[in-house]
């Protein structure tokens, strides 16, 4: 097929740019409450109940995922799909489906849960106390659920401001104004966990409001049309896929309650909340490009589809360098902003930022396997994954403890990143890389020299003022050899048009067409 030209290609580009600029954004706001939150929470549990709500946590993620039956994925690019073609018998049949299968499915195993709990929390982590936290959570499952469900549906409408309020500017908020009301009496992993279920209930209520808003829900349940097999058949796979990247992103956390301390739990968890700075701008680049791809592919436009891999990965790798600096040189001062026990995870946290480096280094291949509909090579990757990650969590966690289950998360997601790679190159005949992945890279070298030498002056009793000025400096250094070296075309003409909107926002402000 021919390409549709620059222009259109350029559309694509701008779409995943401001997509992926939306969620970046609205996940910075996440982290930020987040990293307030787990400071909180850390600060009044301590790491040993801090890993027993973290461990709970990890039990209602992994039912809620197994209630989900691979439809989240489904609803997003059919969503996307069904929208698109203006079909609204297809579309509305969708949506009912999906979320009334996972509703039904949801309650079915929180009642199978709740009843087994006592035999989970004694046979499995040998602890008593989590067996009241594991029936709590249990009600937390068909609200997680379905939320979940929802949010992945609002991004087939390619509004990913919806899931940016829902989650980050709702939910997360709500906890953190919770817990700031309550902390004058205490705060204990029972509470936290009443906290979490009340902000994904309150974060559903609004993502229904903005669904309502694209496709009105107010219709006979008649006007449908469920296309039932064609949607189980794309799902399914995508639910073992899903249930086994959930195991294997669990996997330490269940690792290390049963196989080392519930305390190397709770610090295990500090660290891996931390890293998630340096998923996060990665993992907004990957939900936005997914409804394009989906969009090309059924078009069969593989020319927008490389472009796109190439710059999509290129943004990744940029954004993430930074924050990979930062963690690899204040790794332990950042962790005892938790308390002093926590800064034992600090080799950990330097594996895992290694571990996100080269899942963002080698693009979103991945999401091009899902989009394309290459069911059966993303069941092999998952279960290819997860025999790395639980072979090496089983072995090295047992010898290393803390350390083993962050040099496993290194080791699977290197492996099995650059077979995604791989796969789509013999696929497609695409690779991610071209001569402007230097740019970001030489950047980074610069700005990592720079600051382990401004980082020497300051000594150990000023880490919080040496994190705040390190992080600035790289942040500013980096920026800095990137423009020296010269920026991309695509991130130009990004920075121009942003430039052309705000000073248009500016303009009519000044003439007071805007309050």
């Amino acid at each position: 097929m021919k390409p549709e030209g620059p222009q259109k290609i350029n559309a694509n580009i701008m779409s995943a740019a401001k997509g992926g600029g939306i969620l970046t954004i609205g996940r910075l706001f996440s982290y930020a409450t987040r990293f307030i939150l787990a400071f909180l929470l850390a600060r009044l549990m301590g790491a040993e109940d801090f890993g027993l709500y973290s461990l709970a946590l990890t039990i209602t993620a992994l039912v809620s995922t197994v209630s989900l039956l691979g439809l989240d994925d489904a609803i997003m690019r059919y969503v996307a799909v069904y929208n698109g073609q203006k079909d609204d018998a297809r579309l509305w049949g969708l949506l009912q489906f999906c979320i009334s299968l996972t509703l039904v499915l949801s309650i079915a195993l929180s009642v199978i849960l709740y009843l087994a709990a006592e035999q989970v929390a004694l046979g499995i982590f040998d602890a008593p106390e989590l067996t009241r936290l594991i029936k709590l959570a249990s009600f937390i499952i068909p609200f997680l659920s379905l939320s979940e469900m929802l949010m992945f549906a609002s991004q087939g409408f390619k509004k990913m401001q919806y899931s940016v309020i829902a989650e980050q500017f709702v939910q997360l908020p709500v906890r953190l104004l919770i817990i700031l009301v309550l902390i004058q009496f205490g705060i204990d992993p029972f509470l936290a966990l009443i906290i979490f279920g009340v902000a994904d209930f309150l974060a559903s209520l609004l993502l229904i409001y903005f669904i309502n808003r694209e496709f009105p829900l107010r219709r006979a349940l008649g006007a449908s049309r469920w296309e039932v097999r064609e949607i189980i058949s794309f799902a399914f796979p995508f639910w073992i896929s899903d249930l086994l990247n959930t195991m294997r992103n669990q996997v330490q956390t269940i690792f290390l309650g049963s196989l080392s301390t519930i305390v190397s739990v709770g610090i295990f968890t500090i660290a891996d909340r931390v890293n998630l700075l340096s998923k996060m701008a990665y993992r907004s680049i990957l939900t936005s490009t997914k409804p394009i791809i989906a969009d090309l592919q059924a078009k069969e436009d593989w020319e927008q589809v490389g472009t796109l891999y190439t710059v999509s990965s290129r943004w990744g790798i940029t954004l993430n360098l930074p924050i990979f600096l930062v963690l690899l040189l204040f790794p332990r001062e950042l962790l005892s902003l938790f308390g002093a026990s926590f800064g034992d995870g600090a080799q950990a946290l330097t594996m895992l930022a290694f571990a996100e480096l080269v899942n963002t280094g080698t693009g979103v291949g991945g999401v091009i396997i899902d989009m394309t509909g290459q069911n059966r090579i993303k069941l092999f990757n998952s279960i290819t994954q997860v025999v790395l990650s639980v072979g090496t969590n089983l072995i090295l966690i047992r010898s290393m403890g803390l350390m083993g289950a962050a040099i496993a998360a290194l080791i699977s997601v290197g492996l099995i990143n650059i077979l995604r790679m791989v796969e789509v190159y013999w696929l497609y005949r695409l690779l991610p890389y071209d001569r402007t992945y230097l740019k970001p890279l030489v950047a980074a070298a610069v700005a990592m020299i720079t600051t382990f030498l401004f980082a020497r002056v300051f000594p150990d009793e000023m880490f919080i003022l040496r994190i705040i000025l390190g992080s600035l400096l790289i942040a500013i250094v980096f920026l800095a050899t990137l423009i020296v070296i010269g920026l991309p075309t695509e991130e130009k003409a990004i920075l121009l048009k942003a430039r052309k909107q705000i000073l248009s926002v500016a303009l009519l402000k000044r003439i007071g067409y805007l309050n």
